[in-house]
């Protein structure tokens, strides 16, 4: 009778070590093939964000007022962030209405360069504004939609082939959260994502 309870116990002890060995190999499993995700995501993807200050060439496309689509390669730089208090500090310089984030959230400002290098049909320009051209997106994928506050240099307007513009645009995050911008065209579909730091 001993015998059997040593056994038993034994047998349990090497029971549950092997299934301690299985569960960390399954976790290490898992996130190594979340790494391979990432890496084998496509470059601009919300998993494969282009890198924060490289200038990306997108291709995008313009609808003229012919009704027809003409292709466009556009260039975009995340140049700088400003975060935090020194965000505010500059919102509050802009407009004395501009009013401090709300609890636990910051104001981010995000300095982009924004070019039209080329179109099939120069006489048509770009049109970009932070309401329908970019998306400040949270590291958990959600969009932050906050009313966005008055500032001067905004970017917007309309660009023109072999022309640039730069500016910023604002919205509050999460404090220290690792957000993304996210671009988003008109006339095709998706989004490309952008790193901030």
């Amino acid at each position: 009778m001993k015998n059997r309870s040593i056994i038993f116990t034994v047998s349990l002890i090497l029971f549950l070590s092997l299934a301690a060995c299985n569960n960390t190999t399954s976790n290490k499993a898992d996130n190594e093939a979340s790494e391979q995700e990432s890496e084998t995501a496509e470059l601009g993807s919300i998993k494969n964000p282009f890198k924060f200050k490289d200038s990306e060439v997108i291709i995008d496309s313009v609808l003229g007022d012919d009704g027809k689509k003409y292709e466009a390669e556009i260039s975009i730089t995340v140049e700088e962030v400003i975060r935090g208090k020194k965000a505010y500090e500059i919102l509050k310089e802009e407009s004395s209405t501009n009013s401090k984030a709300e609890e636990g959230y910051e104001w981010a400002l995000v300095k982009v360069k924004f070019g039209l290098d080329k179109i099939e049909n120069e006489k048509y320009p770009i049109t970009i504004a932070q309401e329908f051209s970019f998306d400040f997106v949270s590291h958990d994928g959600q969009i932050y939609n906050a009313e966005k506050p008055y500032i001067s240099n905004g970017l917007e307007g309309n660009i023109y082939a072999g022309t640039s513009k730069e500016g910023f645009i604002v919205q509050q995050v999460k404090q220290g959260d690792d957000f993304l911008i996210g671009y988003k065209s008109l006339y095709e579909p998706g989004e490309m994502y952008f790193k901030t730091k």
